[in-house]
């Protein structure tokens, strides 16, 4: 899910100017949408064993 939300975002809202570091390549783009993805995993996953 984070890998689609990270593609999607470049897709539609990245950096049109080539300037910025993050949003201007697809593939940088998409590893940081899945890693975010897997922290926030992970985070609601520890909150519901917690409960």
């Amino acid at each position: 899910m984070g890998a689609l939300g990270g593609f999607l975002y470049w897709k539609f809202i990245g950096c049109s100017s080539g300037n910025c570091p993050l949003t201007s390549n697809w593939l940088i783009m998409t590893a940081y949408g899945s890693l975010v993805g897997y922290l926030l995993g992970n985070a609601v996953q520890g909150f519901m064993k917690a409960k």
